[in-house]
């Protein structure tokens, strides 16, 4: 009995550490982008009035594909086939109570917690969405925005074609989803070693 016990431990024990890997190498090989974590059901929010040619210019910019470039805690990013802008598209999962949580929710008692944890997860969106508006109506030449994408909203811009970390196409309804268009810039980092480099040089040159 005790024997056939711990070989049914054990192999329940293998399975999970099987299924545990092979979900850390599926994430570490996608980065855990999917289609889905992008697109999803947001309250509206402050349309911004956009002319007939600033919309054609945003389309001509999205008609190239975008490849996986990588990703921060509110994003995911994709690079233009030119290398001149970046498209970041919101991670939705991030804002709305995960899986776990809605299935926990369900269980009498515990209604409460998550509607709780919607409302968190509300104010999160908001307070991302006010930061976005500020930096495209007050600061737009600063941060390179070129156009910010709140609302699902019909017939406004092209499909999105994307290509992801594993090198899958795919075409986005660019009206399902929240994303920013923005002129690439290089990151901090990189650009103070430029500076930098360029500053010795010169230094060199002088002498």
């Amino acid at each position: 009995m005790i024997k056939q016990y711990s070989k049914t431990i054990i192999n329940v024990m293998l399975i999970a550490i099987v299924l545990y890997g092979a979900g850390r190498l599926y994430f570490q090989m996608t980065a855990g982008f999917m289609v889905s974590n992008i697109t999803g059901e947001l309250p509206r929010t402050k349309s911004f009035k956009q002319d007939i040619n600033h919309l054609v210019s945003v389309n001509t910019v999205l008609k190239q594909p975008y490849t996986y470039l990588g990703k921060g805690c509110q994003s995911y990013v994709f690079l233009s086939e030119d290398k001149g802008f970046v498209i970041k598209f919101l991670k939705f999962q991030r804002f709305r109570p995960s899986i776990y949580q809605e299935i926990l929710g369900q269980v009498p008692g515990f209604e409460a917690g998550l509607e709780k944890k919607r409302k968190e997860k509300m104010e999160k969106t908001k307070a991302l969405f006010k930061s976005w508006e500020l930096a495209f109506t007050k600061l737009p030449k600063e941060t390179g925005l070129l156009h910010l994408h709140l609302n699902q909203e019909p017939g406004l811009i092209s499909p999105i074609k994307i290509v992801d970390k594993l090198g899958l196409s795919h075409e986005i309804d660019s009206n399902e989803v929240v994303f920013l268009l923005q002129k690439r810039a290089l990151p901090l980092e990189t650009a103070l070693h430029k500076m930098m480099a360029k500053g010795r040089r010169r230094k060199l040159n002088f002498l």
